[in-house]
């Protein structure tokens, strides 16, 4: 196990085991280190499994929506650092759950990559409120990549 540095209070970011950590702040005092997770959202359960085989080297937590509902639901919970969304969902689709993510200030951090296998639905909008536009179908290394780079600190 590597050395690394560990940051407390409001100061910084910090990495422990090759996982990039988030700071749980409340009122201003760090409370506990919380690694980064992950938030799939797909209405295809083959493809969430792809997903989670593509992310698993990486050491973070990986949550799993099959829906814009269920995705809403999770997020209402938790605060994902990372959220890889489709847009062609049948109940709540991928903007309504990128409107909510982008107006919910307990996801302000949040970074939102769109996967989506229907390029035609990628407007101003989405690339606007989007951290990142991807099209299916994509290499799992690729996924891994972009999902990667959007966990580490900036």
């Amino acid at each position: 196990m590597r050395e690394t540095p560990y940051y407390w209070g409001n100061l910084s970011w910090g990495e422990t085991m090759g996982a990039i950590i988030d700071p749980m702040i409340e009122d201003g005092v760090t409370i506990r280190m919380q690694l980064k997770s992950i938030l799939l959202v797909d209405d295809e359960a083959t493809l969430l499994d792809l997903f989670s085989v593509a992310l698993r080297p990486l050491p973070n937590p990986i949550l799993r929506a099959t829906g814009g509902m269920e995705a809403l639901t999770i997020l209402d919970k938790d605060r994902p650092s990372v959220v890889v969304l489709d847009l062609a969902m049948p109940d709540v689709d991928g903007m309504q759950v990128l409107e909510s993510i982008r107006n919910n200030p307990k996801l302000t951090h949040t970074k939102v990559i769109i996967l989506t296998a229907v390029p035609v639905m990628i407007d101003y909008q989405v690339v606007k409120l989007a951290d990142e536009v991807l099209t299916k179908p994509i290499g799992m290394h690729a996924l891994r990549q972009a999902v990667q780079a959007h966990l580490e600190p900036q």
